[in-house]
């Protein structure tokens, strides 16, 4: 990911993410896109619970917003 941000000039790293998000960004993304995996492409229904899909959301919600606020930094 840093690659593509750094295409626009972002120097975003993964321990910036991870100071942001408290977590381990990168492990977690990785977690979330075998589930996807499982489901789209091996057909599993994986187990599911309101506070995982809750805190999917609100880790890419947070990831989008550094990006953005980083991204509208360096243009605006």
């Amino acid at each position: 990911m840093s690659n593509a941000l750094s295409y626009m000039g972002c120097d975003l790293t993964w321990s910036d993410f991870d100071d942001v998000i408290g977590n381990n960004t990168a492990k977690e993304l990785a977690r979330i896109t075998e589930e996807r995996h499982d489901i789209v492409h091996r057909g599993k229904l994986p187990y599911v619970k309101r506070d995982m899909a809750g805190n999917t959301i609100t880790l890419i919600a947070a990831m989008a917003k550094l990006i953005d606020e980083k991204v509208c930094a360096l243009y605006l």
